[in-house]
């Protein structure tokens, strides 16, 4: 007996939404939209009608609205999906996140400073190179079991 593992992931950041499907390890499709309005058209693509995927995850850092729109969308064409959203949290682990909205802070991010803080115990300075490049410095505080995490954004 063969176990069916469709899955879709949904990234949608702040320049482009990425849409990857994955059937088991095979990729199956992957595309990138720089509009949200595109969108609609990449719905209607047969290769990607035909994909009926088990499990959905989806990140965002867009708007509520955005996203509503965007999810309602995806429903429509996969009205059975799993729907999974993952998104940064206002802590977790015991590291704060500095967002006044937590969400804003991409998954991916929110993440690589969870996995840091689990993987070593000093500061840490985390360079991530995206649409724009962002240092994440997590340090610990000796008085306290909270790490303060500084964010910057070099242009």
């Amino acid at each position: 007996m063969s176990v069916n593992n469709k899955v879709l992931v949904i990234d949608a950041g702040n320049t482009s939404v990425k849409w990857i499907a994955f059937d088991n390890e095979l990729i199956v499709w992957s595309e990138r939209e720089l509009h949200l309005e595109s969108n609609s058209a990449l719905l209607t693509n047969s290769e990607y009608v035909s994909f009926q995927p088990d499990r959905l995850y989806f990140a965002s850092v867009r708007s509520d609205a955005d996203n509503r729109l965007l999810l309602a969308s995806v429903k429509v064409l996969y009205p059975n999906v799993k729907l999974y959203i993952l998104c940064s949290e206002k802590e977790a682990c015991g590291v704060a996140n500095p967002y006044i909205e937590p969400g804003r802070l991409g998954i991916d991010r929110w993440l690589s400073v969870l996995a840091v803080r689990e993987l070593f115990l000093g500061g840490v300075v985390i360079v991530d190179v995206g649409t724009a490049l962002k240092n994440r410095i997590l340090l610990r505080r000796t008085d306290s079991t909270k790490e303060d995490i500084l964010f910057l954004v070099l242009k």
